[in-house]
C-alpha cells in the first residue's frame, strides 16, 4: 500500500504543468531575499520516507515524514515534518523539529531557534503575485 509520501510525490508529478512558482518558506522562514527567491518544481521523488523535492535552479528540498501534504491550486504545503532541508550547490539550510521548536543550520555557520505557531506549515512555496504574474 502506499503511503502519504508516494501519493504526494505522485500527485506533484502528474501536475507539474499547473504548478506556481513563488518564494519558499520552512517554518516561517523565508528562504533568500523577498522577490528574488523564487522557485518551480520540476520533480518530485521519494526515498524511505522523505519526499525530495527538485526545483529549476539546482535547489532540492528534502522533506523528512511529512504529514498533512496539500496540493491546491497550482501551490504546495506540508503541514508537518521531522526535518526539512534546503539544498543549493554548496549551501544547505536544515530545520529540525523538535518537540515546539524548530531548531535551524546552515553551513554558513547560522543557528537559531524557531518557536512554533500553529498557524506556520513546515513547508510551502508561498503565493507570490510578482512571481506568477
Amino acid at each position: 500500500m502506499e503511503n502519504e509520501v508516494i501519493r504526494f510525490s505522485n500527485r506533484i508529478n502528474e501536475s507539474i504543468s499547473i504548478l506556481k512558482k513563488g518564494p519558499i518558506l520552512i517554518w516561517g522562514d523565508l528562504h533568500g531575499k523577498p522577490f528574488y527567491g523564487i522557485y518551480k518544481i520540476k520533480s518530485s521523488s521519494t526515498c524511505e520516507n522523505r519526499l525530495i523535492l527538485n526545483f529549476d535552479n539546482e535547489t532540492k528540498v528534502i522533506i523528512k515524514n511529512p504529514v498533512g501534504c496539500t496540493l491546491y491550486t497550482g501551490y504546495i504545503n506540508v503541514r508537518d515534518a521531522d526535518y526539512v532541508r534546503l539544498e543549493n550547490k554548496q549551501y544547505f539550510k536544515e530545520h529540525k523539529k523538535f518537540g515546539k521548536i524548530i531548531f535551524y543550520k546552515s553551513n554558513l555557520g547560522f543557528k537559531r531557534l524557531i518557536l512554533i505557531n500553529k498557524s506556520l506549515l513546515a513547508f510551502e512555496i508561498y503565493p507570490d503575485s510578482f512571481a506568477n504574474t
